[in-house]
């Protein structure tokens, strides 16, 4: 079975600490290394911060999780003040700097008027 966790909550830092709670249970729920659990952790993290600094004020976060045998996809989106999809290599720095390092088969959309953010984690061969 391959389960797929799904949560919604408030798009504000607060709540930055059980996102990475719930992507670590959802790494070890996946097999993945204690290294990869990490970086699921630090990727949620990343991707919370970047949906945070582009979402409408009182907005809510839906996030996935969906959990594979040493495969775990994770889904995260909010509503936007965003009118065009930016680049975010160069605005974010710091920030899609390590999302992107730590994580894989990293996309954004921005789709009627919510900023979407999904990746995996899984070990390279």
């Amino acid at each position: 079975m391959n389960p797929t966790i799904e949560l919604r909550m408030p798009a504000t830092p607060e709540f930055v600490s059980l996102l990475r709670t719930i992507s670590g249970a959802a790494a070890a729920r996946s097999d993945l290394t204690i290294d990869l659990l990490d970086d699921s952790k630090i990727a949620c993290s990343e991707a919370a911060i970047l949906l945070i600094n582009h979402a409408e004020p009182g907005a809510d976060f839906a996030w996935s999780w969906a959990c594979d045998h040493k495969y775990l996809t994770i889904r995260a989106s909010a509503p936007s003040v965003l009118t065009d999809l930016p680049d975010f290599s160069s605005m974010e720095g710091f920030t899609w700097t390590v999302l992107s390092a730590v994580s894989k088969n990293l996309t954004t959309e921005l789709v009627n008027g919510f900023l979407i953010i999904e990746f995996s984690i899984f070990e390279s061969n």
